[in-house]
């Protein structure tokens, strides 16, 4: 089951990668085109700005929690320690 969650974790780590560099690119693109809508006119540039911010946003979102969940499913249970006192202690 440990294997099954690692391997898991690795693939949503490499998906969560991937994903933000598209969405690097994408923002970089809608950018340039958000400039020459507003350049066509003021309104349509204004929507279409913030319809990129939006989704922009949402898609961080889900790419944070993929994120998230991938380091959990990674992430290790601490062994359990004995205390001095159990130490000395014969059962």
């Amino acid at each position: 089951m440990t294997t099954l969650k690692k391997i898991l974790g690795i693939f949503l780590i490499i998906t969560g990668a991937l994903l933000s560099l598209s969405m690097i690119a994408a923002i970089l693109k809608a950018l340039l085109q958000s400039v020459q809508e507003l350049a066509k006119s003021t309104y349509e540039g204004i929507g279409f700005l913030f319809g990129i911010l939006i989704m922009t946003i949402i898609f961080g979102i889900i790419i944070y929690f993929i994120f998230k969940i991938a380091f959990k499913l990674l992430k290790t249970k601490p062994l359990p320690q004995d205390t001095i006192e159990d130490i000395g202690l014969s059962k």
